[in-house]
């Protein structure tokens, strides 16, 4: 049974509690730096090569479960999504979690698109993931007016 305490509803008090929180661990920032920096160091999507070594930062110490790493990083290369993304443009993460494995299913890594996204641009792509779709999920049982903002903000049948 879980015994977390639900979260409080979200003000601007709070978020800066729970920022100051995150700066306090080093982990955290430190991960978050290493991919700010590997991003940062291969700003296009372009050369295989530095697409993979960010997929494999990401994947890694983001813990976003793409199986076939390297092929994430020829669809993300075949993709073609540099212009996308200096536009912020919202295709570009509904494009590149859809990936073909060899067994022929196509399988949806959509937290890792976001996450993907969110690095190149940070102020306009937020992250998407497991953490996000509970507090969503809580914040529309406190607020059923907002019924329906978590399947407008990941589109269904993705992971």
């Amino acid at each position: 049974m879980d015994t977390k305490p639900l979260p409080k509803q979200p003000t601007i008090d709070l978020v800066e509690k729970y920022h100051k929180q995150f700066l306090g661990k080093e982990p955290y920032v430190v991960t978050e730096k290493a991919v700010i920096n590997a991003f940062k160091a291969i700003p296009e999507n372009k050369d295989l090569a530095g697409i993979l070594a960010k997929c494999v930062v990401l994947n890694s110490l983001y813990s976003t479960q793409v199986w076939g790493i390297y092929n994430m990083a020829l669809h993300i290369r075949d993709l073609n999504i540099d212009k996308k993304l200096q536009a912020c443009s919202s295709e570009v993460v509904h494009e590149i979690p859809r990936l073909e494995m060899k067994d022929g299913k196509v399988r949806n890594f959509y937290s890792f698109a976001t996450k993907y996204c969110h690095f190149h641009s940070m102020d306009d792509y937020p992250m998407y993931d497991y953490h996000v779709s509970k507090l969503l999920v809580h914040y529309q049982i406190m607020k059923p007016e907002l019924s329906g903002v978590g399947a407008q903000c990941r589109p269904s049948g993705l992971s």
